[in-house]
């Protein structure tokens, strides 16, 4: 009983709760909700699906992201490929390390196992139930135990004016290695960690220690190369890997190009920077707001330059750099554990209440907020069978006996090979941002040679004959949308498929129409 009770009492314990609780309350991922419907988290999952069956991604499925996290979707795969819950188990890992990280730079400054449930159930609400933790599963949300541990290093580094062993060194390689081959803009948030802790080496005369003991941090980088390398070797595809991962993300993805900085600075740049400062965030925000004016008011000068260069180098390659997305903002929170330090001092002055007491009402309290904030409770305990993923699976088995075969054309998919449970018969089995036609004329040779029986997309799909029919039809819903018909309907020659579904249905805050296309004949 003392072991169990030591146990319920560890700070551990705390971060597996927190990490737990809000994970499943706000990710898509986890069994109250029917399914994940996001569609970067589908693209992930089909990836490491097909990773389980021996196909190779950038070869045989495309996505530009990262193989490290197609790596994470192969393990949630090995879990189960039936429901999402292996992307739940993955969340909560990152969660309570994430967690527990965190909690371990507030304990620089102060004891935080005293109050360990309570701060990690307010760190779990502000990040979990945020804005930008999106439909849960990004890339950005599975990474934040790399964010937290480069804060803690350097935190610790200019903290307790020491150097790190050659484990923490060699686990901060293992961190780098992970971001960089999981979305390598990422070590931006890196590199001002790196370049003040040699800044403050130098200034105590510990450089040259600090240099020898990089080599475990290279080491830790190697060991997140090296077997990504033997595997894409071992399978012919280090030049589909190379191809589909650095050059198409250094020179065929979206950004913002040198020429369009002026125009941006003039129109674009604060409706930017918006997706980040929005007031789903808010509480994060605080968080870091308060921290940050903590460490000056303790004259943490070099801890928090280390920190707001960090969010600000980042800040620029997701928000302004990129083409910004409302889960770009997760790994920024991980800034948000020194806040939890002015949490401590308030919770020491509240002498008339004991620490359980105060945990008790903290954790009530972020689980009321949790919920509040939380973006997808829309979706929770929705009936599976109603969602237009499995409607439409159970279209495709009504129709067909065999060829059950799909093709999610255009969009991300949004759960339809999940739901019917098929495997894409094309690397381009969704459409990515590259400013290249290569996808999208993959799949349109897939329906001009009519290689699958079903088609699932949200445009207008139809023979170049009956394109003026097709526009008569939908001219109402165009003109409503303010698309072009260009951009709405999408014509073929010999167009041999038919529609037999219309669904529509609520997705991020907007009704969207999902259409089912049959094939008919083949010539």
């Amino acid at each position: 009983m003392k072991r169990i009770t030591s146990i319920i009492k560890s700070t551990e314990f705390a971060c597996l709760i927190a990490a737990i609780f809000f994970i499943t309350l706000c990710s898509k991922s986890s069994f109250i909700y029917p399914l994940n419907d996001w569609g970067d988290v589908n693209c992930y999952f089909i990836i490491g699906k097909g990773m389980k069956y021996g196909m190779v991604p950038y070869r045989d499925l495309y996505d530009q992201k990262g193989m490290f996290i197609f790596f994470l979707y192969y393990l949630a795969n090995l879990i189960t490929s039936s429901s999402f819950f292996g992307v739940y188990v993955i969340e909560v890992i990152s969660a309570f390390l994430f967690l527990l990280i965190s909690l371990k730079t507030v304990g620089l400054f102060c004891d935080s196992d005293k109050y360990a449930l309570a701060l990690t159930s307010i760190l779990a609400c502000t990040t979990y139930a945020s804005f930008s933790f999106s439909h849960g599963g990004s890339a950005e949300e599975l990474l934040l135990p790399a964010f937290a541990y480069g804060i803690y290093i350097v935190t610790r580094q200019l903290q307790t004016h020491t150097l790190h062993s050659k484990k923490a060194l060699f686990i901060f390689g293992l961190c780098a290695g992970i971001l960089f081959f999981s979305k390598f803009t990422l070590c931006a948030f890196y590199i001002p960690i790196i370049i003040i802790m040699m800044i403050d080496a130098t200034r105590s005369k510990s450089f040259g220690n600090l240099m020898r003991n990089n080599i475990f941090f290279i080491l830790g980088f190697i060991a997140i190369f090296l077997p990504i390398l033997l595997y894409f070797a071992a399978n012919g595809a280090l030049g589909d890997y190379f191809i589909g991962y650095f050059y198409n993300n250094i020179f065929s993805y979206v950004h913002v190009d040198a020429s369009q900085m002026l125009h941006f600075w003039q129109y674009g740049y604060i409706p930017r920077c918006y997706v980040f400062f929005r007031k789903g965030n808010i509480l994060p925000i605080v968080l870091m707001f308060i921290g940050a004016i903590w460490l000056i008011i303790r004259r943490k000068g070099l801890i928090l330059t280390s920190h707001v260069l960090a969010f600000l180098l980042l800040f620029f390659m997701q928000f302004i750099y990129s083409f910004p997305y409302r889960y770009y903002g997760m790994p920024f929170y991980s800034l948000s554990a020194i806040g939890l330090c002015v949490l401590v001092m308030i919770f020491d002055k509240l002498k008339f209440l004991k620490p359980a007491i105060i945990s008790l009402i903290v954790v009530v309290g972020s689980i009321c907020i949790g919920y509040i904030f939380a973006d997808n409770k829309y979706y929770m305990f929705t009936d599976k069978n109603e969602t237009q993923q499995f409607i439409f699976a159970s279209e495709m088995e009504q129709y067909s006996t065999d060829d059950k075969s799909l093709l999610v054309y255009y969009p991300l998919d949004e759960g339809f090979y999940f739901a019917s449970g098929q495997m894409p018969v094309t690397k381009a089995f969704i459409q990515t941002n590259l400013r290249t036609d290569m996808l999208l004329d993959l799949q349109n040779e897939v329906i001009n040679n009519n290689e699958v029986e079903f088609i699932v997309t949200k445009k207008v799909l139809c023979d170049t004959e009956d394109y003026d029919e097709t526009c008569a039809q939908y001219k109402d819903i165009m003109e409503e949308s303010g698309y072009p018909e260009e951009y709405y309907i999408v014509t073929f020659d010999d167009f041999n498929y038919e529609l037999i579904d219309e669904l529509d249905a609520y997705y991020e805050d907007d009704i969207y129409t999902y259409r089912l296309y049959k094939k008919t004949t083949i010539q």
